[in-house]
């Protein structure tokens, strides 16, 4: 379902009425974690109901460069072998997440800043070579395909790097995107779906009832969820 250009305005307030007394998933945040749940869940055909205390993305999802980064970090390595091999079970997540960034532009309809040309995690010792080359195997024995670079094919693909650089890993599939477009055009895709978003709803109550949540909001209303997402 993709949005108009134009249906990427900011949801509704939380006026008396709005928030529906039962959903099937109840999501507590709209920054790009949660309008992308809502988006996704709607997509499955899950009723789903979305609230924002403020307004959607302006907290930490607009607060960053946008970047696209699929890569382990260097202290997810340096931390051990067994450490390594937990932090590669999120793998399988990276990969997904660059097909559905590459797709999601076109799945919505509406550009969302996304640019994927490759990015670089960089060693400018000995050490910091062997991680990255630990690092490397690992993932692409994962699926994450990454390739290492050493100083002359490096100066031939980023003759802007310093001469400290002695090797990179280079995974074709990093980029960037705007996280504040983003948010915006997923919770518009997900309205579209038929998912409810709201926004200025603050959640000040949160207790099961029974095989229930329910959550109350500042004006007193509540909502039963069967699953809750605190995004």
């Amino acid at each position: 379902m993709s949005p108009k250009p134009d249906s990427l305005s900011p949801p509704p307030a939380c006026a008396p009425g709005t928030l529906p007394a039962r959903t099937d998933v109840l999501i507590i945040g709209g920054g790009l974690l949660g309008c992308a749940a809502a988006y996704y869940l709607s997509l499955a055909g899950v009723p789903v109901t979305l609230i924002e205390q403020g307004e959607l993305g302006l907290q930490a999802s607009s607060q960053n460069a946008g970047s696209l980064h699929f890569q382990m970090e260097y202290r997810m390595i340096e931390a051990g072998l067994e450490a390594s091999k937990r932090a590669l079970q999120a793998m399988p997540l990276h990969v997904d997440a660059i097909a559905r960034w590459r797709a999601l532009e076109d799945q919505l309809g509406v550009s969302v800043g996304v640019r994927q040309k490759g990015g670089f995690m960089l060693a400018e010792t000995a050490q910091q070579a062997q991680v990255l080359e630990q690092k490397s195997r690992l993932e692409n024995q994962a699926g994450l395909k990454v390739e290492l670079l050493d100083r002359a094919a490096l100066q031939a693909k980023a003759p802007y790097l310093s001469d400290s650089v002695l090797m990179g890993a280079f995974c074709a599939d990093e980029g960037k995107a705007d996280p504040r477009r983003a948010s915006l055009a997923l919770a518009a895709a997900a309205r579209a779906l038929g998912a409810q978003i709201l926004s200025q709803c603050q959640v000040v109550d949160l207790k099961r009832v029974g095989s229930d949540w329910q959550a109350q909001v500042l004006s007193g209303e509540q909502c039963r969820s069967k699953q809750v997402l605190i995004a």
